[in-house]
């Protein structure tokens, strides 16, 4: 029987874990700055010990950052990032003449 750490009902720690996981090294790192010091040891901690993450709670987790900001800023939508590499390169978009 294989050990599984990520619990079916992820709790904040655990969401913010798997979320920076998804983010990669760098970004993660960016995030982490913005960070209190118990917040980091907690959120370490819980990636540290992060395993068997599935597909589908990676994805969930994804979807729920992206309504809770969707619901905190000002902007109509957060692109996927389907749109996102759909979009050109913001050096390619036309300005608009003055």
């Amino acid at each position: 029987m294989s050990e599984t750490r990520v619990p079916v009902k992820l709790n904040k720690v655990d969401k913010a874990a798997i979320l920076l996981l998804s983010l990669g090294e760098t970004d993660a790192a960016q995030v982490l700055r913005h960070m209190g010091p118990k917040e980091v040891q907690k959120v370490g901690t819980a990636m540290a010990q992060m395993r068997n993450v599935q597909r589908e709670q990676v994805e969930k987790v994804m979807s729920e950052f992206v309504e809770l900001v969707g619901d905190q800023t000002s902007l109509a939508s957060v692109p996927t990032a389907t749109s996102a590499r759909c979009s050109p390169p913001r050096s390619a978009r036309r300005r608009p003449a003055a």
